[in-house]
């Protein structure tokens, strides 16, 4: 489930997309963002550490990237997030791959 793109004080210049996400299987599973874009330029989605959660839990998460990597300095110039998810199992062996998932974030006045 998408939250919202935000910019925090303590790394200005990033945005974070905020994501909650649901393992609905039996097992532990990792998911990583991919074919990622903003605003129709590609930039890679980030993180601390792997999203990976445990069977039948769930996960508040967040990426982030640097705004000047998409062309931006803030985040309210954000209109369009663009990925697929892909879902790997606790070998980190791809279990599946979402179609391009596509978000409208801020539209353009």
């Amino acid at each position: 489930t998408f939250i919202d793109v935000i910019e925090q004080d303590i790394m200005p210049g990033y945005a974070y997309i905020r994501v909650t996400f649901e393992n609905k299987s039996d097992g532990e599973i990792t998911v990583l963002p991919i074919d990622s874009s903003v605003n129709d330029t590609m930039v890679q989605y980030a993180s601390g550490m792997l999203a990976t959660m445990g069977a039948g839990k769930k996960l508040n998460y967040a990426w982030f990237f640097p705004m000047t990597n998409a062309g931006i300095n803030s985040v309210d110039e954000i209109e369009t997030l663009e990925f697929s998810l892909e879902i790997d199992d606790e070998h980190m062996s791809q279990l599946a791959k979402s179609n391009l998932i596509t978000i409208q974030v801020n539209n353009p006045a």
